[in-house]
Protein backbone atom coordinates (compact mmCIF):
# COMPACT_ATOMS: atom_id res chain seq x y z
CA UNK A 1 0.00 0.00 0.00
CA UNK A 2 2.84 2.38 0.77
CA UNK A 3 4.23 1.98 -2.76
CA UNK A 4 0.82 2.57 -4.34
CA UNK A 5 0.19 5.65 -2.20
CA UNK A 6 3.61 7.09 -2.94
CA UNK A 7 3.24 6.52 -6.68
CA UNK A 8 -0.16 8.22 -6.73
CA UNK A 9 1.17 11.14 -4.67
CA UNK A 10 4.13 11.51 -7.05
CA UNK A 11 2.04 11.60 -10.23
CA UNK A 12 -0.90 13.73 -9.13
CA UNK A 13 -0.62 17.50 -9.03
CA UNK A 14 -0.52 19.47 -5.79
CA UNK A 15 -3.96 20.41 -4.55
CA UNK A 16 -5.63 17.50 -6.31
CA UNK A 17 -7.43 15.20 -3.90
CA UNK A 18 -7.55 11.47 -4.36
CA UNK A 19 -10.66 9.32 -3.96
CA UNK A 20 -11.34 5.70 -3.14
CA UNK A 21 -12.04 3.16 -0.45
CA UNK A 22 -8.37 2.32 0.22
CA UNK A 23 -6.20 4.88 1.95
CA UNK A 24 -2.67 5.31 3.20
CA UNK A 25 -1.00 8.25 4.93
CA UNK A 26 2.31 9.37 3.47
CA UNK A 27 4.80 12.03 4.52
CA UNK A 28 5.86 14.36 1.71
CA UNK A 29 9.30 15.91 1.18
CA UNK A 30 8.33 18.91 3.38
CA UNK A 31 7.38 16.64 6.28
CA UNK A 32 3.64 17.12 5.82
CA UNK A 33 1.35 14.11 6.09
CA UNK A 34 -1.23 13.50 3.40
CA UNK A 35 -3.87 10.84 2.99
CA UNK A 36 -3.86 9.21 -0.44
CA UNK A 37 -6.93 7.25 -1.52
CA UNK A 38 -7.58 4.78 -4.34
CA UNK A 39 -9.78 1.83 -5.30
CA UNK A 40 -8.73 -1.75 -5.90
CA UNK A 41 -10.44 -3.69 -8.68
CA UNK A 42 -13.10 -6.25 -7.85
CA UNK A 43 -11.64 -9.71 -8.49
CA UNK A 44 -13.77 -11.89 -10.77
CA UNK A 45 -12.95 -15.58 -10.55
CA UNK A 46 -13.14 -17.38 -13.87
CA UNK A 47 -13.62 -21.14 -14.17
CA UNK A 48 -12.23 -22.92 -17.22
CA UNK A 49 -12.85 -26.42 -18.56
CA UNK A 50 -10.80 -27.74 -21.45
CA UNK A 51 -12.09 -30.72 -23.44
CA UNK A 52 -9.15 -32.19 -25.33
CA UNK A 53 -9.26 -34.85 -28.01
CA UNK A 54 -5.96 -36.65 -27.70
CA UNK A 55 -4.10 -39.56 -29.20
CA UNK A 56 -3.29 -42.67 -27.22
CA UNK A 57 0.26 -41.32 -26.75
CA UNK A 58 -0.87 -38.22 -24.85
CA UNK A 59 0.97 -37.83 -21.54
CA UNK A 60 -1.47 -36.52 -18.91
CA UNK A 61 1.40 -34.74 -17.15
CA UNK A 62 1.11 -32.23 -20.00
CA UNK A 63 -2.08 -31.07 -18.26
CA UNK A 64 0.19 -29.38 -15.69
CA UNK A 65 1.90 -27.47 -18.50
CA UNK A 66 -1.49 -26.28 -19.71
CA UNK A 67 -2.47 -25.18 -16.19
CA UNK A 68 0.87 -23.38 -15.76
CA UNK A 69 0.34 -21.57 -19.07
CA UNK A 70 -3.18 -20.52 -18.08
CA UNK A 71 -2.03 -19.30 -14.67
CA UNK A 72 0.74 -17.26 -16.31
CA UNK A 73 -1.84 -15.77 -18.68
CA UNK A 74 -4.11 -14.91 -15.76
CA UNK A 75 -1.26 -12.99 -14.13
CA UNK A 76 -1.03 -10.73 -17.21
CA UNK A 77 -4.70 -9.75 -17.21
CA UNK A 78 -5.32 -6.12 -16.40
CA UNK A 79 -8.46 -4.35 -15.22
CA UNK A 80 -11.22 -4.36 -17.82
CA UNK A 81 -9.66 -7.18 -19.89
CA UNK A 82 -12.45 -9.41 -21.23
CA UNK A 83 -12.11 -13.19 -21.33
CA UNK A 84 -12.39 -14.45 -24.91
CA UNK A 85 -12.61 -17.96 -26.31
CA UNK A 86 -9.85 -17.60 -28.90
CA UNK A 87 -7.42 -16.40 -26.23
CA UNK A 88 -8.03 -19.39 -24.00
CA UNK A 89 -7.85 -21.80 -26.93
CA UNK A 90 -4.63 -20.26 -28.20
CA UNK A 91 -2.98 -20.96 -24.84
CA UNK A 92 -3.01 -24.69 -25.54
CA UNK A 93 0.41 -25.23 -27.10
CA UNK A 94 -0.73 -27.84 -29.62
CA UNK A 95 2.44 -27.27 -31.57
CA UNK A 96 4.39 -28.42 -28.49
CA UNK A 97 2.35 -31.59 -28.21
CA UNK A 98 1.37 -33.44 -31.41
CA UNK A 99 -0.88 -35.68 -29.33
CA UNK A 100 -3.52 -32.96 -28.82
CA UNK A 101 -5.85 -33.30 -31.78
CA UNK A 102 -8.63 -30.85 -30.91
CA UNK A 103 -9.45 -28.30 -28.20
CA UNK A 104 -12.80 -27.11 -26.91
CA UNK A 105 -12.89 -24.64 -24.05
CA UNK A 106 -15.76 -23.59 -21.83
CA UNK A 107 -15.51 -20.81 -19.29
CA UNK A 108 -17.72 -18.84 -16.96
CA UNK A 109 -18.00 -17.05 -13.64
CA UNK A 110 -19.64 -20.19 -12.28
CA UNK A 111 -18.00 -23.39 -11.07
CA UNK A 112 -19.31 -25.51 -13.95
CA UNK A 113 -18.80 -23.63 -17.21
CA UNK A 114 -21.20 -24.59 -20.00
CA UNK A 115 -20.46 -21.99 -22.66
CA UNK A 116 -17.62 -20.35 -24.53
CA UNK A 117 -19.26 -16.94 -24.74
CA UNK A 118 -17.03 -13.96 -23.98
CA UNK A 119 -17.05 -12.69 -20.41
CA UNK A 120 -17.16 -8.91 -20.11
CA UNK A 121 -14.89 -7.50 -17.43
CA UNK A 122 -15.58 -3.86 -16.52
CA UNK A 123 -12.82 -1.27 -15.95
CA UNK A 124 -13.30 -1.69 -12.17
CA UNK A 125 -12.91 -5.49 -12.34
CA UNK A 126 -9.98 -7.84 -12.87
CA UNK A 127 -10.41 -11.44 -13.99
CA UNK A 128 -8.49 -14.14 -12.14
CA UNK A 129 -8.03 -17.77 -13.13
CA UNK A 130 -6.80 -19.92 -10.27
CA UNK A 131 -5.19 -23.30 -10.88
CA UNK A 132 -7.93 -24.88 -8.75
CA UNK A 133 -10.51 -23.42 -11.19
CA UNK A 134 -9.06 -25.21 -14.22
CA UNK A 135 -10.40 -28.61 -15.30
CA UNK A 136 -8.89 -30.59 -18.15
CA UNK A 137 -10.81 -33.52 -19.57
CA UNK A 138 -9.23 -35.73 -22.20
CA UNK A 139 -10.87 -38.08 -24.66
CA UNK A 140 -8.76 -40.53 -26.58
CA UNK A 141 -9.75 -40.58 -30.25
Amino acid sequence: DADIAQLLADIKGNGINTNGSEEYTITDSQGNTRVVRWNRPDIIDIYVTYELDVSSSYDVSFNDTIKDTLEDYSDTLSEGKDILRWQLESLIPMSMNDNILDVNVKFAKTVTPTTNTAITITPTEKARILRSNIVINTTEV
